[in-house]
This record gives structure tokens, C-alpha cells and sequence, in this order.
């Protein structure tokens, strides 16, 4: 049996299955798997990639949500890169703070030039503010932001970063499964902790199971409006608030983008090379990955397109990247039960016949992975986080692109 993350526990299902089902997988040149850090990293589960230590090299956050019943303390750890298989290992959170750790996203919160980090962790979210000297494990300010503990809330699913009312620092913008809920934590002037920010909920209906979100300008009016895959709504499983204008006083109105069945996870780019922004998700309960075509004007109808249906396996956390530097952009995508890392490339129209290309097959679950530049070639490269049943195989790996 396999088990899938979501919403914040595991779910059972079916054994490994074969991929046939998906038509032809076109066996490409081999990636090389280069491994960045197994000692003591139990159960990781999120990756996220940066260079958190400004010296050009991408490094990486990995939350290890833990076991607590079972003995196993959550972290979140630092992994700065020194060479490709020469990784630094440094836990900068760690305890009950941080248990559930589900997402994370990187940026520079309090504009001070480094790197912080926002997670969601079960139910609440987690601010680690960054010392001048990443590597400084004591100096990271960790805190929870106050306003995102509320009796009611059961599980934040994601989180972003990103500048939302254009004062003080950036903000961060979260998910939450269960209830679901859309919020926007506002910053304060000086966001060192997570002591006074100010909490807008922009939803607390219509986003059922709401378990991933994205922050693009999609109407062209520079301000950044906020995509969200809500799986449990029975009509809009896919939506996106627009950003009123200004300091984003007003309310933001929810526009459709498609109704998926059991559209979970989201990625945003520019699939037809048109200029605007698209939108791809993957359904796990419906085996399905289907994107949608930015329609000029994004009130517009958004036309569906089936990218792949995996009939038997169960596709689930997603990226959009130019893998092989060559045409329209491919779409990175995960299984369960196969346990699979497949990249779809569309040839010359996204519209049509979507290719199947292998890029890597593990023995252990993988998690929310990152997409970026490893090695400097300017070839995007995968960080992967493996999750076994023994915790002996639990480890993090970057594939590196042949390409």
C-alpha cells in the first residue's frame, strides 16, 4: 500500500500500479541523481529553493513535518550547497512550532536583503525571519504570526510571499484546508516576528479543501492577484481573487477558472507562449492533469485542456519549467502509487498531444518538490524530498537536467 499526503495526513491507496495507461513515456536521456543530505532528515516532505546565503548557488528549505507520536521531531532545516554533492545541513526550526510542516515560501518579508521564510504548520503559519549569516542557527527569529491561530482552524494547506497592499514589508497569503479559507496576513512596518500583522480573510466560502495557491498578475494591472485549487467545491474548483487596487482595502471579487474534479495542486506560467499567464492543476482523485488558457481578458472563459489522465495512478504536486530549452514550456509533474517524476512537453501546440518524457522513478513517495537552477548551466534541475516507510531511505536528492 501507498499512502498520500494530503490535507495534512496520509491517505491509503491502492498499490503500485503500472503507467501504460498514459500512453508511450519516451525514454529520455537520464538524469543524474546527485544526493544532497540523508543523515537525520526523517520524513521530509516540502522543498523550497533559493540562494538563501547570496553567493550564486541555489540552496534549499526542507520541512520535516514529524511524528510526534512516533518520537520524531518536526524541523525545518537549511541546506546550503558548497558543490554538486557537497551539501551543508542547518536546522533552523525545530519542536511543536513547526509540526505539520506542509509548504513553505521564501522571500525577503522585511526587505532587509535576506532571504526569510513563511510555512504553513498544521494550524498555524510560521515566520522564520533570517540573521545576516543564514548559517547562524540560533539568530533565526522564529515565531508564529499570531493572527493565523484561531480556534477554528484545523490545517493551513499553503502559503506564498508577496507584496499585496504595497506598504511596509511583503506579505504572505495562505490557504487553509480545513475550513477552507483564503487570508492575507498583513505585514507590519517592522516584520521581524510574527507579532502584529493584520489578518483579511479575501474568502471563508467557496474554497473547500482549499490546498494550493499561486500570486500573478493576471488582468495586466500590476498589482498581484491570488489563484487558489479548492478540491471540495462541488462546481469552481479553480479560481482567482482579483486584487482590488490600491493598499487593497476593498473586497476581492472571485472570478472562475475551471471546475477540475478534485483540482488539488496548481502552477501558473505561460503554457502557450501568448504572453499571459495559464493555469495547470492536477487532480489526484480524478488521475488527471488539465490546464487552463488564459482567455485574453482574465474574466474571461479560461478553455480546458487535458493534459494527461494517468487513469491508475494518482498525479499530485506539479511545476511549470522550460526542461528542455526548447519550445513551449513543460509541465513537471509527480505521482503516488508509481512513485514517478514524468515531464510533459507540448511541442509546438499546448492545445494538442501532450509528450510523456521520463525523468525518474524512486521506491519512496515524493514530496513537494522545488525546480531551479542547481548548477549554474542555465538548465532548470529538480530537488526532490523522498519519504520511505523506513526511515533509513529518507532522504533529499537533486536531479540533475541532461539537457
Amino acid at each position: 500500500m501507498r499512502r498520500l499526503l494530503r490535507r495534512g495526513r496520509w491517505l491509503v491507496v491502492a498499490g503500485a500500479l503500472p503507467l501504460a495507461c498514459i500512453g508511450p513515456i519516451t525514454p529520455d536521456v537520464e538524469w543524474v541523481v546527485h544526493a544532497v543530505e540523508s543523515f537525520n532528515l526523517l520524513n521530509p516532505a516540502v522543498i523550497a529553493a533559493a540562494d538563501m546565503d547570496r553567493d550564486g548557488d541555489l540552496d534549499a528549505i526542507v520541512g520535516l513535518p514529524g511524528a510526534p507520536d512516533e518520537g520524531v521531531e518536526a524541523r525545518v532545516v537549511l541546506l546550503i550547497r558548497q558543490d554538486n554533492d557537497d551539501w551543508d545541513a542547518y536546522v533552523i526550526a525545530q519542536g511543536a512550532l513547526v509540526t505539520g510542516v506542509s509548504a513553505l515560501a521564501i522571500g525577503d518579508v522585511d526587505l532587509d536583503g535576506r532571504l526569510d521564510v513563511a510555512a504553513a504548520c498544521g494550524e498555524r503559519l510560521v515566520y522564520l525571519n533570517a540573521p545576516v549569516d543564514p548559517t547562524m542557527t540560533t539568530r533565526w527569529l522564529v515565531s508564529e504570526i499570531a493572527e493565523s491561530v484561531l480556534p477554528e482552524i484545523v490545517s493551513w494547506s499553503d502559503v506564498a510571499i508577496g507584496d499585496i497592499d504595497g506598504r511596509n514589508s511583503l506579505d504572505v497569503v495562505a490557504t487553509c484546508d480545513d475550513p477552507g479559507r483564503l487570508s492575507v496576513f498583513r505585514s507590519p512596518l517592522n516584520a521581524d516576528t510574527g507579532a502584529g500583522w493584520e489578518r483579511v480573510d479575501v474568502a471563508t466560502t467557496g474554497q473547500a479543501g482549499a490546498a494550493s495557491l499561486a500570486l500573478r498578475d493576471l488582468d495586466a494591472d500590476t498589482d498581484l492577484d491570488i489563484l487558489t485549487a479548492a478540491p471540495d467545491e462541488p462546481d469552481v474548483t479553480v479560481a482567482w481573487f482579483e486584487h482590488p487596487g490600491g493598499r487593497a482595502t476593498a473586497a476581492f471579487e472571485k472570478h472562475e477558472i475551471g471546475r477540475a474534479v478534485g483540482a488539488t495542486y496548481l502552477a501558473a506560467g505561460d503554457l502557450d507562449a501568448d504572453g499571459l499567464t495559464d493555469v495547470v492543476v492536477s487532480c489526484p482523485d480524478d488521475t488527471r492533469v488539465v490546464w487552463y488558457r488564459h482567455p485574453g481578458r482574465a474574466t474571461g472563459r479560461w478553455d480546458d485542456y487535458e493534459l494527461i489522465d494517468y487513469t491508475r495512478s494518482v498525479p499530485t504536486y506539479l511545476a511549470i519549467a522550460n526542461v528542455d530549452n526548447a519550445g513551449l514550456l513543460d509541465v513537471i509533474v509527480a505521482s503516488h502509487t508509481s512513485d514517478q517524476l514524468l515531464w510533459f512537453s507540448a511541442g509546438t501546440d499546448a492545445t494538442r498531444t501532450w509528450a510523456t518524457n521520463a525523468l525518474y522513478t524512486a521506491s519512496e513517495r515524493i514530496g513537494r518538490f522545488a525546480v531551479g537552477d542547481v548548477d549554474l548551466d542555465g538548465r532548470p534541475d529538480v530537488v526532490i524530498p523522498l519519504d520511505s516507510d523506513l526511515g533509513a531511505r529518507d532522504r533529499v536528492e537533486w536531479l540533475e537536467n541532461p539537457f
